[in-house]
């Protein structure tokens, strides 16, 4: 009789917790709260991705489109295009994080050569993918250049790190390049 009542009683204890709504709110919101929050984390990281994508690809055009701009050359205009690098990416530190790097490439003599090559002098440790001043320049596959032509190409290189989780999307490194053609002449030397 005493083991009937104890069961009697433990089934009401439990019909009376499961009817009990007190308490389901927190933990709806418990089950809730690392859900809500890891969206707002990924959206924030992929939303910085995607601007960092277009301010580094805005940087290459602009590189390349302030450079064939000359009619000539002088190592003093390069202090003046680097210096809008700062304006164009902020808030993003290309000092430290990124570079970018100028060449000239003509077609002379049967093949391209890099005619000359400047950087911004940032942090990041990458060399062109081009190659480098005096040598062949690699040039991607269909790009082709004729006896005479000459290109200005600008390689923006920027090292992404997450501000909060690596696991929505690693740290890497993003390259943006452009290609342009000179529009008054040739820039193929770089005046003192």
């Amino acid at each position: 009789m005493r083991f009937v009542n104890l069961w009697s009683a433990l089934v009401a204890r439990a019909r009376r917790l499961g009817q009990d709504a007190r308490g389901s709110v927190l933990v709806e919101l418990a089950l809730a709260v690392p859900v809500v929050t890891g969206l707002i984390i990924g959206g924030v990281e992929l939303s910085r991705y995607a601007q960092i994508h277009q301010k580094m690809n805005r940087l290459a055009l602009q590189m390349s489109d302030l450079v064939t701009q000359s009619d000539s050359l002088r190592e003093s205009d390069f202090t003046n295009i680097f210096g809008a690098v700062v304006h164009i990416v902020d808030p993003y530190n290309m000092a430290t994080d990124g570079r970018v790097i100028i060449s000239s490439v003509s077609f002379a003599a049967g093949g391209t050569v890099i005619n000359w090559q400047r950087n911004n002098g940032g942090a990041l440790s990458v060399t062109s993918q081009i190659g480098n001043e005096g040598g062949a320049a690699t040039l991607p596959a269909g790009l082709t250049l004729q006896d005479g032509d000459e290109l200005i190409i600008s390689e923006v290189f920027f090292s992404f790190t997450p501000i909060l989780f690596n696991q929505v999307i690693p740290p890497r490194q993003i390259q943006h390049i452009s290609y342009m053609r000179p529009r008054f002449g040739t820039l193929d030397h770089v005046d003192p």
